[in-house]
Formats: C-alpha cells, sequence, structure tokens
C-alpha cells in the first residue's frame, strides 16, 4: 500500500520486490505473498498496477479540518 505524505503530497514509493499480494490456498484461506517473478517480468513500468486476486479496502483516512 503506497504512502502519500499529507504535508508535502510526496509519494512514497515501495520497490516490487517487497510487496506482497493477497491469496488463497485450496482451502480458501487467505494468506500474504511475495509478488510472483511472472508479475514483476509483467510489470513495464512502476505504475503499472500488480495483477492480485484480492484488493485491500478500507485504506482512506481523510480529516476535513
Amino acid at each position: 500500500i503506497e504512502i502519500i505524505n499529507d504535508a508535502t503530497f510526496e509519494f512514497h514509493f515501495t520497490p516490487i520486490q517487497s510487496i506482497q499480494v493477497g491469496g488463497f490456498d485450496w482451502n480458501l484461506i487467505f494468506n500474504w505473498h511475495m509478488t510472483p517473478a511472472r508479475e514483476i517480468r509483467r510489470r513495464k513500468n512502476i505504475t503499472d498496477p500488480i495483477r492480485s486476486p484480492t484488493m485491500a479496502g478500507g485504506l482512506f483516512a481523510i480529516d476535513r479540518d
């Protein structure tokens, strides 16, 4: 999950080798996995999305003040 600094709007980059994706085993138990080598090779640009069978939810924090 990438981070944007709320004071400077600086984008904090995470190297692809450090990113984990969510997945399931044959019993449908959720677990984190390192990004597969085929997915790393598929991406041509650091801004390309990482394919994953799961999606994070509830990650935004917003303050009106």
